[in-house]
This record gives C-alpha cells, structure tokens and sequence, in this order.
C-alpha cells in the first residue's frame, strides 16, 4: 500500500512529526506533556489552542534559507499533526472538528495572501471619523476611565497615523492600572 502513496506525500508524513517536535520545544514543552494536556481535556479546548498556536508557528517558520514555508508544506504539516492527534483521541473528533477545520481554512487563506500584493488595507480615516468617534466617546463618558479612552484615542491617532489602527488595539494594551504611571 505504502508504494501507491507518492514520494512528496510520505516526506511530509515524516517530516510534519518533526516540525511538531521543534514547536514543542520551541513552547518549552515535551510531546508527552502535550498528549497528557490533551488527553485531560474531554471539551477539546486543550486541542484547539495547541493547534491554533502551532498553526501560528507554522504561518511564521523560516526555512534553512530564510525564506517563509509556502502554502503547501504549511498545509501539509498541520493536517498531519491534526490528524495524528486526532487518531489519538479519537473522542475529540465530533467535539472540535469543525474548529480544527477553521484553523485550517484560516492558514491557508493567510499563506496564500501573504506573497501577494492583493491585501488590501483599511482606507485611512480622516480627522472627521476621528472627531466622530472622539465625540461619541465623551457623550457617553460615565467615569474618569472613558476620559483616559478619548485622551488614548486622540494620541494613539497621531501616533499611528489612523484611526482604524487604534481600533485593532485591544483596551488592556492601553489600559492604565492603578500605580502604574
């Protein structure tokens, strides 16, 4: 049966072990701490970040040459560690297939935009958008917190040049914590 599979396709069966091996590492893991993380959690959610962050670091890994993994050994190389851990657990099939199978359409919509120029970015936002938001903010402000926000929004603004960047940040990245200054 093996001589039927082609040549490409038995590497990638070999190699995705191994890339998932450096990942391990990389988190400071050992593959058996990561099967017992796993296998503890019958809702699949363990399943499902250790995928999602491998995913990650799979959409990020250079090669020998410092170049990015192309589409298909990205692809490759998480369905096979997918479906490994999934013959494992053969009980968290149902419960995070469909999840599983979002992460991957998610990667490899990403490797294949990312070596072209067709992204397309948020148009700028003019000083008027930003005098909308600004405005919609201090008509609802309630405590000296929603002052900090609109003060934030307006510096963040002409740190970063527009509006819409600021809506990307998320409030405990430019939150201010008690005795913290």
């Amino acid at each position: 049966m093996r001589s039927l599979i082609p040549g490409n396709s038995q590497r990638v069966r070999q190699t995705a072990p191994n890339v998932f091996g450096k990942f391990v590492e990389a988190e400071q893991y050992t593959k058996q701490e990561i099967c017992e993380l796993v296998g503890s959690d019958p809702s699949g959610e363990k399943l499902y970040v250790v995928l999602d962050k491998f995913a990650m670091h799979l959409a990020f890994r250079e090669t020998t040459k410092g170049a990015l993994l192309s589409k298909n050994p990205v692809a490759s190389y998480f369905g096979n560690v997918k479906n490994d851990l999934l013959e494992l657990y053969l009980s968290l099939e149902a419960v995070s297939g469909r999840r599983l199978h979002n992460i991957a359409s998610v990667l490899d919509k990403y490797c294949s935009k990312r070596d072209t120029d067709f992204t397309h970015q948020a148009p700028p936002c003019t000083k008027n958008d930003l005098r909308v938001l600004s405005t919609t903010l201090l008509k609802h402000a309630a405590v000296p917190e929603d002052y900090k926000d609109y003060a934030l929004l307006n510096l963040l603004w002409y740190l970063l040049g527009r509006s819409s960047d600021t809506l990307c940040l998320m409030k405990n990245q430019v939150a201010v914590y008690p005795g913290e200054y």
